[in-house]
């Protein structure tokens, strides 16, 4: 089904490849994937290397795994747009505004919301999250599955899946963009302590505190790939 990748970048490559065939209709909603021995093998990949692949598409609703005598891992019947994410070429300032953009108007009112209807099972939920994230930024997992969940699990914090579901659309657009800059990069330095923030304001009920949180954050992500793009020359 599926030629196999090379393993320099290989959970990235992984995920490009289902992306692609995801996108292209080779792989069609509620369609099953193979086991992921044999679907390692067409890939030649790790075991290990393609569950973490894996994971990253689950997070970001591209697929869903059940248990059971039927169960096994299916490509979601609406899965997000996927077409475009993977392109090669090095992303322009514009295309980092844009993304900053749309992060902005989803992220930051997800963040004021969450503020509003939170309960504390939802904020303990947010605390593991981010506590795996900060693990990532200390190198002890995947930094960018980390981060992308803490993200992804604010606008869920809402009770929205519309603003879920965007979310998890920005997350995969992000990955796509850091792809094309020659990824990996350090985690950002203030990263943590501006994780800390969204979440400690979404706790205290203030919805302009979790926006503002949110907003400065995303600031700084985007001065971050601003100054890549432009050494990059572009």
């Amino acid at each position: 089904m599926l030629s196999p990748i090379e393993p320099t970048t290989a959970v990235d490559q992984v995920i490009h490849r289902l992306a692609q065939a995801i996108s292209s209709g080779i792989l069609k909603p509620g369609d099953q994937l193979p086991v992921e021995a044999e679907l390692a093998a067409q890939l030649n990949v790790a075991q290990m290397t393609l569950r973490q692949g894996l994971n990253i598409l689950r997070e970001l609703g591209c697929i869903e795994t059940t248990r059971g005598r039927n169960g096994g891992s299916f490509i979601t019947t609406r899965p997000i747009d996927l077409g475009g994410v993977f392109q090669g070429n090095t992303p322009t300032i514009a295309e980092v505004q844009d993304m900053t953009d749309f992060r902005m108007a989803i992220e930051n009112e997800s963040a004021a919301v969450a503020a509003l209807r939170a309960d504390r099972v939802t904020i303990e939920a947010l605390r593991v999250k981010l506590n795996d994230c900060i693990a990532g930024c200390d190198g002890g997992v995947d930094h960018w599955l980390t981060d992308n969940a803490f993200h992804v699990s604010i606008s869920a914090a809402t009770g929205s899946a519309k603003l879920t579901k965007a979310a998890a659309q920005i997350q995969l657009e992000l990955h796509g963009l850091y792809n094309r800059l020659a990824r990996p990069f350090e985690p950002i330095l203030p990263h943590k302590a501006e994780h800390t923030e969204i979440l400690l304001a979404i706790e205290s009920g203030d919805p302009d505190r979790a926006w503002a949180a949110s907003n400065a954050h995303l600031l700084t992500t985007h001065d971050f790939l601003i100054s890549i793009v432009k050494k990059l020359g572009k």
